[in-house]
């Protein structure tokens, strides 16, 4: 009976090394494991958090990968070459609208310039009465132009203005 108790008594101390080790070669592994995990994910978190910071408007952050020849590496490269060319884009883009007003305003500036010109001849000939039937037909062509050529002006103006961002305002 004493051997007996003394066995089971051997037996619950054993069984409570056990399970105590079990418990500590677990939480040993959890850790493990959560900082392979995390290690083994963290460029994710890069990207994820440049990524972020380029949606915010910082263009000029990449990733720059140290190894390319891995999954991750590979998907940051691929992150960087887009960015690069979403960059790209947007430059040109923003030159392209630049040169486009310019041209418009350039255009717009050139044609008012002639227009009046033309105008002061289409009044001098309407006051100076010269031969009735030339005068006439001169003056209605010359003012019949110049209303066209107004109206395209306007129109490259307002084009001009509408893609610089102002707004417009009705003459009617």
């Amino acid at each position: 009976v004493a051997a007996d108790t003394a066995n089971q008594r051997a037996f619950g101390a054993l069984l409570v090394i056990l399970l105590s080790c079990s418990a500590a070669l677990l939480g040993a592994a959890f850790l493990f494991v959560r900082w392979a995990v995390g290690t083994a994910l963290r460029p994710l978190d890069d990207v994820v958090d440049t990524a972020g910071r380029i949606a915010a408007g910082d263009t000029s952050l990449r990733l720059h990968p140290q190894r390319s020849d891995t999954d991750l590496g590979r998907l940051a490269t691929s992150f960087d070459r887009m960015v690069d060319e979403l960059e790209g884009s947007a430059r040109r883009e923003r030159a392209n609208a630049e040169r486009m007003r310019t041209f418009l305003g350039d255009a717009s500036h050139e044609l008012r310039t002639p227009l009046a010109g033309v105008q002061a001849s289409a009044e001098t000939l309407l006051r100076d009465q010269p031969d009735r039937h030339d005068r006439e037909r001169l003056a209605v062509g010359i003012v019949r132009d110049t209303t066209r050529l107004g109206r395209l002006v306007d129109d490259l103006l307002r084009i001009t203005r509408l893609d610089a961002g102002f707004e417009l305002r009705s003459n009617q």
